[in-house]
């Protein structure tokens, strides 16, 4: 990314604060927001975390596919139920230090815990509504009138399987695939493990992930 910034000064800028993307954007520029997906890759100290900040990286997913060592994901098996203490503390830890914690992958219940702990408004950056499509990772109508009184934001999720039941049930199926796998590898173990996987899909991204929205021509228009 730094490459990209360094190549292109006219076109795209680091954006670190609110201010920057308003400056950024009134240049005429894009601005670049960084993100961490997954809160495990702090390795439980928030040193890390605050490095990740220093170096520019303005949010993080408390999760990814998986549970960590402090918070529960929405596809994960729940291990803590939701935050953890620590996993409390990197919520007040992000707060304290201006980066915007996403609740995009965890679970409903470390969903709850982050809006009950949070001094900020916090976002769903890829995530849509359970009512259309019931897939762990999306919101529920409660959760999303919760974010809103949180004052936070959400930006729909446009994969197929997060957007109506059909592809749902497709997405749902590769998740207990997944969860049914071994996640305690290492090394070369994980290398051979990712090789079979690969070779297992048939080098093929699944369906749910690759089909495209066909949206009707007046889609976006407002009544």
């Amino acid at each position: 990314m730094q490459r990209v910034l360094d190549k292109y000064p006219d076109r795209i800028e680091l954006a670190t604060s609110a201010h920057d993307i308003e400056r950024i954007v009134g240049q005429k520029k894009i601005a670049a927001v960084l993100t961490v997906e997954g809160g495990h890759q702090i390795d439980n100290d928030l040193a890390v975390l605050r490095m990740y900040r220093r170096m520019g990286i303005l949010s993080m997913t408390l999760t990814h596919f998986r549970s960590n060592d402090w918070a529960d994901s929405s596809t994960g098996r729940p291990e803590h139920n939701g935050l953890t203490e620590f996993g409390r503390q990197v919520v007040r830890e992000m707060n304290a230090i201006g980066m915007i914690v996403d609740i995009s992958h965890v679970s409903d219940k470390s969903f709850y815990d982050v809006v009950q702990v949070t001094t900020k408004p916090v976002i769903a950056s890829h995530s849509s509504c359970r009512s259309f499509s019931d897939v762990p990772r999306n919101m529920s109508d409660d959760m999303l009138r919760a974010l809103a009184k949180n004052g936070g934001v959400v930006g729909v999720n446009f994969g197929a399987a997060f957007l109506n039941q059909k592809d749902a049930e497709e997405l749902k199926q590769a998740i207990s695939h997944e969860n049914a796998l071994e996640p305690n590898l290492a090394g070369a173990e994980l290398d051979q493990f990712a090789a079979k996987e690969v070779q297992r899909a048939g080098n093929r991204i699944p369906i749910w992930a690759t089909r495209r929205l066909r949206m009707p021509p007046n889609a976006l228009t407002t009544s």
